[in-house]
């Protein structure tokens, strides 16, 4: 199987960044200690857990016994290093470390990628006395290293919302995980910016592999699953610092089947051009501050730069939150949404799941009605 995503900025030009300027942005490189601390060097990965209100934040070096993973909390108006099991929520010597993600089944872990090894590795996190492997899985038969770089970002999409999607293969074959783990791994390949698509087995080792997908740059630094969209969004770094969004709708046969980009979001305004951006998160619309509506308030995203120094680690509060309601994501509540939603609806797909309960019925319909009528 061959996917890539559409090339919109092709037709019609990136998408500007929709949040505060870089200058703008809350610097919290400093939270992890004073001085030069561990934030300053090789920051690799990010991730926001909303079930548990946490921030991964991960370092691949300097060398693979010195990388480090940190959860961190919410502290006033800023983070701090979380604790974990009566210890600092820090874990070290986790190889070259550059993607961490969660699985709903297994709360207690956090999936890390060691790009060197392609080992994909199952760390319990209930403690932060020491660092425990559960297990693992080397994947490197699937997912190649090229010109010395491999996987450098990875996300969990559940098979609810690849089912709502209708994620399929070129002949229409739903894919999904069956394994166990109630979901696939979407992992992104530094080395020729194709994303890699698994089933991990819960037990470890084995695992299936769906075949990739190739997106519109030929590098990945970061992906990412936002919840509240079910779409995937993919940092290209060096130097671009760009955002690709796509839906989990695939279409196309061949070398050619592609997901359906949305936009390709540019880089932070007034980021240097070649700054090397590694990590971003975002809270989930659960997160949007109240005031205005949920449309037009902001949540937060999160972004770290590799060898950044003192500017390392940002904190962005004015990203957009996603109105339910806008169902053609055109940013606009018009009445053009709820005859798109209507159609889906009257066609049973999966997309008109409003309230995600697994099932297209009445509810739906009364959900969005409800959201629409109140202008989300």
């Amino acid at each position: 199987m061959m996917i890539a995503c559409a090339l919109l900025s092709a037709v019609s030009g990136f998408s500007p960044w929709p949040a505060e300027p870089w200058g703008s942005a809350v610097n919290l490189t400093a939270i992890e200690g004073p001085g030069t601390n561990d934030f300053y060097v090789d920051l690799s990965a990010l991730f926001w857990d909303p079930a548990t209100r946490r921030l991964w934040i991960a370092r691949n070096g300097p060398n693979a016994t010195t990388s480090k993973l940190w959860a961190l909390r919410e502290s006033g108006s800023s983070w701090v290093i979380d604790v974990a099991g009566g210890f600092r929520a820090e874990w070290t010597g986790l190889g070259d470390l550059e993607a961490v993600t969660v699985c709903p089944q297994t709360p207690s872990l956090m999936y890390c990628v060691d790009e060197a090894t392609q080992i994909i590795r199952a760390v319990d996190v209930t403690s932060g006395a020491a660092l425990t492997v559960v297990r693992q899985w080397n994947v490197a038969a699937a997912v190649p290293i090229v010109g010395g770089n491999g996987m450098e970002g990875m996300a969990f999409v559940p098979n609810a919302a690849l089912n709502r999607a209708g994620f399929a293969d070129a002949s229409g074959a739903p894919i999904r995980s069956t394994l166990g783990l109630g979901g696939l791994f979407f992992c992104g390949n530094q080395g020729d910016g194709r994303l890699y698509v698994l089933d991990l087995a819960p037990g470890g080792t084995t695992y299936t592999f769906y075949g990739s997908l190739a997106t519109n740059y030929p590098e990945i630094a970061e992906v990412t699953f936002d919840p509240s969209t079910e779409r995937l969004m993919v940092l290209h770094g060096d130097s671009q610092n760009r955002i690709e969004v796509c839906t989990l709708t695939a279409s196309g046969a061949g070398a050619s089947r592609r997901l359906t980009e949305v936009e390709t979001i540019d880089r932070p305004m007034g980021s240097a051009a070649n700054a090397n951006i590694e990590g971003f998160a975002i809270q989930t619309e659960e997160d949007c501050s109240t005031g205005g509506g949920t449309y037009s308030a902001r949540t937060s995203a999160f972004m770290t730069v590799d060898d950044g120094g003192a500017n390392s680690f940002f904190w962005f509060k004015q990203w957009p939150c996603t109105c339910p309601a806008d169902f053609d994501h055109d940013h606009q509540i018009t009445f053009f949404d709820y005859l798109d939603f209507v159609d889906e609806f009257s066609q049973g797909r999966g997309t008109a799941d409003f309230n995600h309960d697994g099932e297209v019925n009445f509810f739906d319909y009364l959900d969005f009605v409800d959201r629409f009528s109140s202008g989300c």
